[in-house]
């Protein structure tokens, strides 16, 4: 599993830890690639948003220049 999140793979399987260290381990990568998966889809969402506001201004800016 940790090979495949090296890869940039989020969708490895991540098997459930015991209460051991190396569970704890695999408890706190599970926990971890949740939180990255969340910062990722939030960063994609940001960057739809600039894309479409980056749109807008550049229709209004083509308008204006139309209108002079």
């Amino acid at each position: 599993a940790a090979e495949q999140l090296a890869k940039g793979n989020l969708n490895a399987h991540i098997g459930h830890g015991s209460r051991d260290e190396t569970g704890m381990v695999l408890n706190a990568m599970r926990n971890m690639v949740g939180k990255l998966a969340h910062i990722i889809g939030e960063v994609r969402n940001a960057a739809d948003n600039l894309a479409s506001a980056s749109e807008e201004v550049s229709a209004t800016a083509q308008s204006m220049s139309q209108a002079t």
